[in-house]
This record gives structure tokens, sequence and C-alpha cells, in this order.
């Protein structure tokens, strides 16, 4: 869907900038999986919760992709900014994150350690 979707890099923390770069260790062998294959080292989830919740304040959003490491660190904050009140209770009901722990062929296995997707619906 040309025009509805876009990659934006996480929050991260320790860096000097939030510019694109892997989030977590992506190397085995000296060959780069293009998927965390360690738990993300840098990655600032409570922010990027943040962020992705503020996105699915528009009821609009048909996906938000992320790597399959990093999903579970986020998903917690998320339920947390939700429980607070950080994030409406209609924008938490909506937020899902697409991911896959293995690749099973949906698409979000590889290159999504550096990037979250963001993805609009078509009718929007």
């Amino acid at each position: 869907m040309l025009g509805r979707d876009l990659d934006i890099a996480y929050y991260q923390r320790g860096k000097p900038n939030n510019h694109l770069r892997p989030i977590c260790e992506p190397v085995i062998d000296s060959v780069d999986q293009e998927h965390c294959v360690a738990p993300p080292t840098s990655l600032d989830a409570w922010r990027t919760a943040l962020f992705i919740g503020a996105l699915f304040e528009a009821p609009g959003i048909r996906a938000i992709g992320v790597d399959g490491r990093a999903a579970p660190e986020i998903e917690t904050a998320l339920r947390g900014l939700c429980v607070a009140g950080w994030i409406s209770p209609a924008a938490c009901a909506r937020a899902r994150l697409s991911f896959e722990t293995t690749d099973t062929g949906r698409g979000w296995f590889y290159s999504h350690h550096h990037h979250l997707h963001v993805s609009w619906r078509a009718d929007d």
C-alpha cells in the first residue's frame, strides 16, 4: 500500500540520538541475521510504548510491527501506560503489536531490529 506505511527508529537508551541502528545483537558467526538474536540492550521500551500508544489514538492504524525480541518489553510498557492512564482506554483497546518470534512468513520476523513499522488502513 504505497504511502500508507512508515518505518520509525525505536527510542533508545545510552545512545547520542535515536538514529536508525539495531537495538540488540543481530549477528551470529559474523553473519547479520536481520533480527534480534538476543534481548534488546538499547531499547527505551517506555518511550517507544508511549509513542506507539499515541499512534493508536488514531483509529486508522492497521498494524505496528516490531522485532519479536523487542515485543515483550514494549507490550509490558504499553500495559503499564494504559493502567496508569497515560494512554486513553480507546487507544489501549486498539494497541496490538505485530511481530514474530520465529519466521512464520507473515513478514514481521526480519528487518525490524532497528525500527518499528507503522501501517495505516486504506480506508482512512
